[in-house]
């Protein structure tokens, strides 16, 4: 069970544990996958920033780059 409370996980586990508030909105969701909200944890932050096919090779080209 999951418990949110505003735009935030408040509790998850056994739903023998967790209390459901009165008048809280209850979704069947056990035939899904539940996950919290995604980060973008694949970031290059050494590159341009811009289209570049070899990042590398532009380096050698302009050293300046980096």
């Amino acid at each position: 069970m999951i418990l949110i409370e505003g735009d935030r996980v408040a509790l998850v586990g056994d739903g023998a544990f967790i209390v459901i508030p009165d008048g809280a909105r209850i979704i069947d969701a056990g035939d899904k996958t539940v996950m919290p909200g995604m980060i973008d944890a694949h970031v290059h932050i050494h590159t341009l920033g811009g289209p570049v096919d070899n990042y590398a090779l532009a380096q050698l080209k302009n050293p300046k780059l980096c």
